[in-house]
């Protein structure tokens, strides 16, 4: 058949269709319009430059609701707020329909949530909602994201130094990489070629589908579809999208960890697994890409072109840019970055933003709806669309179609007219104009307005609004604060009429100046966060600093406070005819009796828990079980309750107990208990800098650099899990060294565990010879072991006083010290072979990031915590996971016909050869379970790492107050001079509570788990031998502080123990019985028993 029979044949067809539509038109009572040609309808009356705009000039005379044709599709327009609210809010139920959009149909393939309808619609919606909302949006998680985003954005500016520059793709990439980490659980650098060529494209589609010619591939797609053009250059590229993505679906698959998604692709392919055996399942992979590449491209093009909008908008009205860094100065000042709750003191800022959503009018035409089933609207009637299949007549003349879609047929497609909304002169003063007042009430305050519709209304709005309204607000402010923008040719060069409009209203692109601000400082202030901070003392925990000769001291209730101080310099003078050791012991205890008494004052006063009786100074501790107090604390809560106030030493703690109380305190209210407590082990041997001890700004800012560097050089994807294979290698080659003679697996172990999170952070891997290497895994071991011990807690409850005394502490410091030199010497070698643009490692990344912060005064990025934090990986990396696997083989050896059952099943599903990999869990239950048992029964961590409320908080029922850190102060020369201190001390002082919630209650809640006491793998299979979940299973602890490497520690301990049991048997030389597995310390850590063991490998 020739082309021009292919063109006169679906003519006829369309024709035949459009005089049976005309027919059923005059049956039905369909709102006015415009008279209409056959085939093209309407289309030679419509402006194609901006078609919206024909479509608002016939209202005027046709009213609010009228029938258009769009070739040979017959359109019911909304216009006006009024009839768009009334359709899309007051009779929502009838319009939730998604039309058909040719363009989008065949860019995904008819799935996904963009353009679903009914079931998989309502699936798609209500699972996307939820796990975005899971993964922080709209919420103080994202928040933090985009401040983190924020600062790549301002360093990459600043890198301009004031010269022209387009920022379309660098807006691109900021934006897209917030919707990356939520969808993908990973940024990309702003110099990543294929992520700049992905975002290239999306650029590209977004131009065409707003073109001219993208208007007529939704109106003609069956001829558009014959036709050469431009069009199939865009779904070509749409197709190398749809395999971008593919490629990162497969990844997480290789990666996926059921018990730990990382992000929306994790829980969707754990919901496709789950429904894997349901037919009619919505979650399946054409459905996953669809709505990845929904998420990809709205997420991305849509707010960033807003962002570039305004910029356009900020340099054609220069007073309006000074207005608001006025304002913003006067409210945020010197503080690092914005924040959500800025809004409401920024008026005029907010009124900016507002109308620049408003003007730009990004979407106006909406997305089309139509009608589930025949409703009347307005006195009209508007049938029921019924979708036919094309297919089979295209297949008449279209040979080489590929692709299916449905086209609706006789009836009517919805388009609810925002530009009509966004634009009506009845609802907007001055509608046509860019005027902030439209935002502004008389007094110069903030007012809403109904008719601000930029996401749409209704069930059908954007899923993305609360994200885009925080990332408009964030990265704007945080450009304004730092910068002044201008272009080469002035104000007036700056059009801000749309390039493209139809599908999207494009804004045009122009070259930029962003002058740095003499005002700005930089973007890593948490001081001031601190600075407001006050006191109401209840007690001072004095904390030795060999290098600090400044004092912590807090001015809130100064009274008390002050009275404190004068009280002391009394006994100060009283104490000098004293010894001076005698002094200072006097001193220090008088001094804490008094705050003891000011202690239990205040407690009167607040609703705390209750919890047992505690003497002077010394507290609840004489009642402790001084070689496992967390199980004191459990008998606690028999009587007491699940949160409990304890006294150990000076400290006030609130325990909470269970896995309801301890899920609801650092999940449901996971904000409030973000704070890390005082941990003085902890903090003399980071010397208060690191990830591990941070809070406030320091901690959100390390948090997700550490994050998001570990994922980028593998951590928890195909490349860590090779990595950890290869690792695996070299310590079974090093156990077969031993021929089935008995040996120390301990240091073994630290090694293979060690080298893995070496890889990570130095960029390289140990020898299991090399003798430094293994002297620094045995201060890590003494260390831990040391933390663990009753000596280690007695410092930790006594610092002050241990300090002054002999004992093995001062050795573990000094130990401390020899690693703080290894990472020195580790970070003088990546700063003397340093790339910038390659990094190899963490340290690369943070010695990168630190030189683009440099002149930043108040930085985070800086030496000393880059120390510190490399410390807490390179300890917590180790000693934890190895722990851990020595643990399981201690369990192994103790229980022979676990461990065969293992092996079985091993054997049977993947063989003596192949590395295991983490894609094999899924089908080894019994395995599975036995490794999360491994870890309930062991519970590495009982007591947790101490938290603290950032504000006053109530918790079921009770008072939790603000716990406040301060400025350094001098307290007085005459108090070192009377103690004759020789290395001058930091006084940490503190309102209250510190927060202890105690995992071991958790992983032995006798409500949650049917065998809580003993080691039993049932605890985590179902009746039919099938791997189960249980939300009790918390090792890793749970919400904000949960340990930031819990995706490679679960992937470290099932590929290394499962390596072990291909290739070996274990057993010990005095059999089974002579294992014990309760630990040899508890405290800070259960550290499992040394035994020497025999691996006999398997025939």
């Amino acid at each position: 058949m020739d082309f021009f029979a292919t063109l006169i044949l679906p003519g006829l067809i369309f024709a035949l269709l459009w005089l049976l539509s005309a027919q059923r038109s005059r049956k039905d009572r369909l709102p006015p319009g415009p008279f209409a040609l056959p085939l093209i309808g309407n289309m030679p009356q419509l402006d194609k430059n901006a078609p919206f705009k024909s479509i608002l000039k016939f209202s005027e005379t046709h009213g609010p609701v009228m029938t258009l044709y769009l070739g040979w599709q017959r359109t019911v327009v909304l216009v006006g707020h009024d009839a768009v609210k009334e359709a899309l809010v007051d009779q929502a139920e009838d319009f939730t329909g998604r039309g058909p959009l040719p363009f989008l149909v065949k860019a995904t393939k008819g799935y996904g949530l963009g353009i679903s309808n009914g079931e998989r619609w309502r699936q798609l919606r209500r699972f996307t909602l939820t796990t975005l909302r899971d993964f922080g949006m709209g919420r103080k998680g994202m928040e933090e994201w985009i401040q983190e985003e924020s600062m790549h954005l301002i360093n990459r500016v600043n890198s301009f130094k004031a010269k022209p520059f387009d920022p379309s793709f660098l807006l691109s990439c900021t934006v897209s990489n917030v919707i990356c980490c939520l969808v993908f659980g990973q940024r990309f650098c702003y110099d990543d070629k294929q992520f700049l060529h992905l975002l290239r494209l999306l650029s590209q589609v977004l131009t065409f589908a707003s073109s001219p010619l993208g208007q007529l591939y939704n109106i003609f797609p069956w001829i558009m579809e014959r036709l050469p053009g431009y069009h199939h250059t865009v779904f070509s590229q749409i197709n190398v999208l749809r395999e971008f993505i593919k490629v990162k679906i497969q990844e997480h698959e290789d990666t996926l960890d059921p018990s730990s998604p990382r992000d929306y692709i994790d829980c969707f392919l754990i919901r496709m697994d789950q429904e894997k055996d349901i037919s009619t399942t919505e979650f399946h992979y054409e459905n996953l890409v669809s709505t990845v590449l929904n998420l990809f491209l709205a997420g991305t093009e849509s707010t960033s072109s807003t962002i570039r909008y305004a910029l356009g908008v900020l340099i054609k009205h220069p007073n309006m840019q000074e207005k608001m860094q006025e304002e913003i100065d006067s409210v945020i000042g010197h503080r690092s970055y914005p924040r959500m709750e800025d809004r409401k003191s920024l008026h005029f800022t907010d009124a900016v933003i507002h109308e620049v959503q408003r003007f730009l009018d990004f979407v106006p035409f909406s997305l089309p709806h139509y009608a589930l089933r025949d409703f009347s609207f307005r006195g009209y009637t508007i049938p029921k669309v019924i979708l036919m299949s094309i297919y089979h007549i295209l297949d008449i003349f279209s040979h080489n179609l590929t692709f299916k879609t449905t086209i609706c047929f006789n009836n009517t497609v919805i388009i609810p007219l925002l530009h009509s909304v966004l634009k009506e002169e009845k609802k907007w003063a001055t509608p046509w104009t860019f005027n902030p007042q439209n935002f502004l009430d008389q007094a110069g305050n903030f007012k809403k307005s109904p008719s601000f519709l930029p996401f749409a209304a209704g069930k059908r709005a954007c899923v993305g609004e609360s994200l885009a309204r925080m990332e408009l607000f964030i990265f704007l402010l945080s450009l304004l604060k730092n910068f002044t923008l201008s272009c080469c040719d002035g104000p007036d060069s700056i059009n801000l009429t749309p390039e493209y409009s139809s599908f999207a209203n494009v804004p045009r692109r122009y070259e930029i100046i962003a002058t740095p601000r003499s005002e700005a400082t930089g973007f890593s202030d948490c001081l001031s966060s601190y600075q407001s901070y006050q006191l109401n003392t209840t007690y001072i925990t004095f904390l030795w600093n060999r290098t600090d000769p400044q004092v912590i001291l807090g001015k809130r209730n100064r009274g008390a406070a002050w009275d404190g101080v004068h009280y002391t310099r009394s006994l100060l003078s009283f104490s000098s005819v004293l010894t001076m050791e005698s002094a200072t012991l006097l001193l220090v205890g008088l001094f804490v009796v008094l705050l003891w008494l000011l202690t239990q004052k205040t407690r009167k006063q607040s609703r705390l828990p209750p919890g047992p009786a505690g003497l002077p100074i010394v507290g609840n501790l004489l009642q402790l079980d001084k070689k496992a107090p967390f199980k004191t604390l459990l008998k606690f809560s028999e009587t007491y309750g699940p949160v409990i106030t304890i006294h150990l030493g000076l400290w006030r703690f609130v325990v909470l107990v269970g896995y309801d109380t301890v899920k609801e305190a650092l999940v449901d209210q996971g904000d409030d208990f973000t704070g890390r407590g005082p941990f003085p082990f902890l903090l003399r041997a980071t010397r208060g800098y690191g990830l591990a001890v941070s809070n406030g700004e320091r901690w959100r800012q390390l948090r997700r650099f550490t994050l998001t560097t570990l994922r980028d050089f593998g951590m928890g994807r195909k490349r860590m899990e090779e990595w950890i294979q290869e690792e695996s290698k070299h310590l079974i080659a090093r156990i077969e060294s031993t021929k089935a003679t008995s040996f120390d697996p301990t240091f073994f172990l630290s090694c293979s565990v060690s080298n893995v999170i070496c890889s990570l952070v130095f960029g390289q891997r140990f020898s299991y010879d090399d003798e430094h290497f293994l002297s620094l895994l045995k201060i890590i071991s003494e260390t831990l072991r040391f933390g663990s011990s009753p000596w280690g807690q007695m410092y930790n409850i006594f610092p002050w006083l241990m300090e002054r005394l002999p004992g093995h502490h001062h050795k573990t410091f000094a130990n401390v010290d020899v690693l703080r030199e290894f990472m020195r010497k580790k970070i003088q070698e990546h700063q003397d072979t340093l790339d910038p643009n390659l990094p190899r490692d963490y340290i690369d990344c943070f010695l990168t990031r630190l030189n683009q912060e440099k002149h930043l005064p108040t930085t985070e990025f800086h030496y000393d915590n880059l120390v510190s934090t490399v410390l807490n990986l390179f300890l917590a990396g180790t000693e934890t996971t190895s722990s851990t696997i020595r643990f399981a083989i201690n369990v192994l050896m103790k229980y022979p016909k676990i461990q065969e059952k293992m092996q079985q099943e091993i054997d049977t599903v993947i063989g003596h050869e192949r590395c295991p990999r983490m894609e094999d869990r899924k089908s080894l239950p019994f395995t599975d379970a036995v490794l999360h048992e491994f870890q309930r029964v062991l519970d590495i961590a009982p007591m947790g790492i101490p938290h603290y409320a950032f504000q006053d908080i109530a918790f079921r029922g009770y008072t939790i107050p603000k716990v406040f850190w301060y400025q350094k102060v001098t307290l007085g020369a005459e108090y070192f001079q009377i103690i004759k201190c020789p290395t001058k001390f930091n006084v940490l002082t503190q309102q209250d509570t510190v927060i202890m919630p105690l995992l071991y209650s958790v992983l032995k809640d006798e409500k949650q788990w049917a065998n809580p006491w003993i080691f039993n793998p049932d605890n985590f299979l179902d009746q039919n031998g099938n791997f189960k979940k249980n939300p009790a299973f918390l090792p890793f602890s749970a919400g904000k502080r949960a340990c930031v490497g819990e995706s490679l520690a679960r992937m470290e301990i099932f590929i290394f123990v499962v390596s072990f049991l291909q290739r070996f048997t274990f057993s010990c030389p005095g059999g089974p019985d002579s294992v014990d597995i309760s630990p040899e310390y508890s405290s800070f850590a259960n550290l499992p028993r040394r035994y020497n063991i025999i691996a006999t490998p398997r025939g």
